[in-house]
């Protein structure tokens, strides 16, 4: 999922580069979306990457910014899906083949064990 969204994002980017006009709001989606793409795809603060995406996708899909391109598919349903799978990415963490992994070891949840009391 992680490397779905990062390449998605990048691909969006470059949607965003090669458009004929590039306003300054524009710029900064394309950047955010870059980065957010890049972090997500070698799965470095995946959390913040995540959020970020979702952020920009939400920003996308309310139209606050342009289309990319004119076959660029912005409907609000895949900007909604984007955005729930960024969600889904920021809870369930990087995986064990990305650079969080490597670089602080997995996660543990360690649940306690209850304390009831004997009736």
């Amino acid at each position: 999922m992680r490397v779905l969204i990062g390449s998605a994002a990048l691909a969006e980017t470059v949607l965003y580069f090669s458009s004929p006009r590039l306003e300054p709001k524009t710029l900064v989606v394309a950047l955010a979306l870059a980065a957010s793409g890049s972090l997500l795809l070698v799965g470095l603060w995946t959390e913040v990457a995540s959020g970020v995406f979702a952020f920009t996708m939400a920003i996308i899909a309310a139209s606050w910014v342009g289309r990319p391109a004119a076959n660029a598919i912005h409907a609000p349903l895949v900007a909604a899906y984007s955005i729930l799978i960024a969600i889904a990415i920021a809870m369930l963490g990087p995986g064990s083949l990305s650079l969080d992994y490597w670089f602080f070891g997995p996660r543990e949840i360690i649940i306690p064990p209850a304390n009831r009391q004997s009736e």
